[in-house]
């Protein structure tokens, strides 16, 4: 999303409501809807994954318990094949979600920089514009936030362990 339909996307959202706590945090989440979703899908899938490490600990394991038979070549080199398919996916969703996300963390901070400075031209001549002093520190906290919270709800997914399902 371009960051001229990103602002006019999130003025307008703007302008019909009036200004309460979260009004600048629901009119971001509604324009940037698209970006954060899209954001779901790798974080989704890492926890599947993350939920077969436990299976492929434990059928290692009995694995290297059972005695040796004429299948468990086979199973050695399925589970050697398995743990690299695991590891492997699981690198690759990790490094598509950060992707993903730093992106809707730049989208969501080029919204914010833009709605600040369109205030601050509409601000009466002889004010101080203190809004524009503040820009890179309060960006910064709330961008350095982001991260967290959209870790609460895939950290209640991961919470339940296999052996609890």
């Amino acid at each position: 999303m371009s960051l001229r339909v990103l602002d006019s996307c999130t003025t307008n959202t703007l302008k019909g409501r009036p200004e309460g706590r979260f009004t600048l945090s629901f009119s971001l989440i509604k324009c940037l809807r698209k970006e954060l979703l899209i954001v779901c899908v790798p974080r989704l899938l890492l926890v599947a994954i993350t939920f077969t490490q436990p299976f492929l600990i434990q059928r290692a394991v009995s694995f290297f318990n059972e005695p040796e038979s004429i299948h468990s070549r086979n199973i050695g080199y399925g589970l050697i094949g398995a743990t690299f398919i695991i590891y492997l996916t699981k690198a690759g969703l990790n490094t598509g979600y950060r992707q993903l996300f730093c992106k809707a963390i730049t989208s969501f901070r080029g919204a914010i920089i833009a709605l600040i400075f369109e205030k601050t031209l509409e601000m009466q001549e002889g004010t101080t514009p203190a809004a524009v002093a503040l820009i890179s520190s309060d960006v910064i906290s709330c961008v350095n936030t982001m991260p967290m919270l959209n870790e609460v709800w895939a950290s209640a997914i991961e919470v339940p362990t296999p052996s609890q399902m």
